[in-house]
């Protein structure tokens, strides 16, 4: 069951990045990320009630609130970075550095994966670069930022991994609550702060508001995922979520995939099935 829920997240979360990636381009970035906030902040309060929670604290408020700022950071650092064609370094940057450090979290709390769960999560590294990567290698990428935006970006991904795990299971799905509120206060006050409130297009605005439902729910999936196993098993399951952006970008817009890509499709399939049996 967390492993089906962490693929599911995985394919979710993909589908939430290609929407909110390709919003950015017609939209301010920052208001793309505060209305996607706003539409999962709408449909996780539908659906907390729904599923239920026996004993809800201020803790796991609080842990919820921490990864709600951290998923902030990295989805503002992620949509500005794809916005402006920085996608060959910032998504496999952002993939690996997502597993990385809840990898490591896991480790020092005490997992330790089967052997052969160990090796599927080594070999998903490599896979997601690989499914991440572009033919577009601009060699001024690096200097123009890329690389900080997609280390950072996937400190803020992995921020959000780690600290809602640290919600109870009796708390359903209301860390998410705190967390979409904490995200919403917290961008709310900087534009306004900033006067940079803009309406969006009709079009845009679709994308924006599939983002944000998509996100929520993969959230909500990847809570499951990591209460019923361990962190760095659920985490690296996600951590593959490019492989559904890729193959969005490939049958709606046409975009051409690699060898490459394709190879490290095939590793991310031998990863998660590693995983699984071990």
């Amino acid at each position: 069951m967390a492993l089906l829920a962490g693929l599911f997240s995985s394919l979710i979360f993909g589908v939430a990045d290609f929407a909110g990636g390709y919003a950015a381009r017609m939209a301010p970035v920052r208001m793309v990320v505060a209305i996607s906030q706003v539409a999962g902040l709408s449909a996780v309060l539908v659906a907390a009630p729904i599923l239920g929670a026996g004993d809800v604290s201020p803790a796991d408020f609080g842990w919820g609130a921490l990864a709600g700022l951290s998923g902030l950071l990295a989805l503002l650092l992620f949509y500005d970075g794809l916005a402006r064609g920085r996608m060959s370094v910032v998504s496999p940057l952002a993939g690996v550095t997502s597993i990385g450090l809840p990898v490591a979290f896991g480790l020092v709390i005490g997992e330790r994966p089967s052997f052969l769960a160990a090796a599927g999560i080594l070999l998903a590294f490599p896979a997601v670069g690989m499914i991440s990567s572009s033919s577009e290698r601009s060699p001024s990428a690096l200097a123009r930022g890329g690389a900080a935006h997609g280390l950072a970006a996937g400190a803020g991904f992995a921020g959000f991994f780690i600290l809602i795990s640290r919600t109870g299971a009796e708390s359903g799905m209301w860390p998410l609550v705190g967390a979409r509120v904490a995200s919403i206060a917290a961008l709310g006050l900087f534009l306004l702060l900033r006067s940079e409130f803009s309406r969006p297009s009709r079009s845009s605005m679709r994308l924006i508001v599939v983002a944000g439902v998509a996100d929520v729910v993969a959230n909500a999936l990847f809570l499951i995922a990591a209460r019923g196993t361990l962190l760095i098993v659920a985490s690296v399951i996600v951590s593959l979520y490019p492989v559904s952006t890729l193959l969005l970008a490939r049958y709606v817009l046409q975009e051409r995939t690699s060898r490459v890509q394709l190879a490290g499709l095939a590793m991310g399939a031998v990863a998660v099935v590693a995983i699984g049996v071990g």
